[in-house]
Order: structure tokens, then sequence, then C-alpha cells
């Protein structure tokens, strides 16, 4: 009977195969965590415009005015906000206390989004979320 020496392991091909499986799998899994992490920015900021148009409310039924800036909701003895948050971009939020003429919307408040510019499709409106996905 010959002796058949048969050598455990895997051949170079198989190897490859393997490694090309894994970058795949990688690519794959880097490409949904990145759509769920820009997703997560968006709900974000969304929480935290509702949240201040919330304060901003609660403010005017103090003062009967809007503040100046965003920032008197977080001073004084009368705080409305520990802090003022940022969005989900860590960027600060756009506020305009009576610039809009519609008496609905006494203030403009939004976020500019990923791309930080004013009036583009991906900023968030406080008065519009609602009607976005």
């Amino acid at each position: 009977m010959p002796n058949m020496h048969k050598h455990p392991g895997f051949t170079l091909l198989e190897m490859m195969l393997v490694v090309v499986i894994i970058g795949i799998l990688a690519g794959v899994a880097v490409f949904s965590i990145s759509g769920q992490t820009e997703n997560a920015r968006r709900e974000t900021t969304k929480a935290s415009l509702r949240m201040l148009k919330s304060a901003l409310e609660q403010y005017n039924g103090q003062f009967a005015l809007y503040p100046a800036s965003l920032d008197q909701l977080a001073t004084g003895t009368t705080k409305q906000l520990d802090k003022v948050p940022r969005d989900g971009w860590k960027n600060t939020f756009m506020y305009y206390p009576g610039t809009n003429s519609n008496p609905e919307r006494p203030f403009d408040l939004f976020s500019t989004g990923k791309d930080k510019v004013p009036n583009t499709p991906d900023d968030l409106d406080a008065w519009t979320l609602d009607d976005r996905p």
C-alpha cells in the first residue's frame, strides 16, 4: 500500500476566498453602521429642536416675549435649560426671534444639518419636523 500523507490545513485558494468574504462582510457592516449613525444624528437633532421649541414657549409664557438668544434659556434664576444643546453634528442651532412674519411661527429655529449651510435640503426646522421623514 502506498504511503500517502495527507497534509492537514487549507489551500491558498481557500484562504484567499475566506479573506475576500471577510472583506465583503466588513464593507457591508461599515456601510450599514454609517447609515445608522447619520440617522441617529438626525433623530438627536429633532429631539433637541423639540426641547428648545418647548423651552422657548415656556420662556414666552413667563416673560411675554421670546429671548434674544438661546443662551438666555440657560442663564438666570428662571432658566429653562441647564445647557443649550447642539445639533447631532455638534453645531449650534440657528435661532432668530421675531423675524418670521407668520404669527403661527414667532421665531425661526433650525439646524443647518450635515452640510452646515443654511437653506439647503438637509436643514431641520423646528416648525416642520413632523412633515419630513
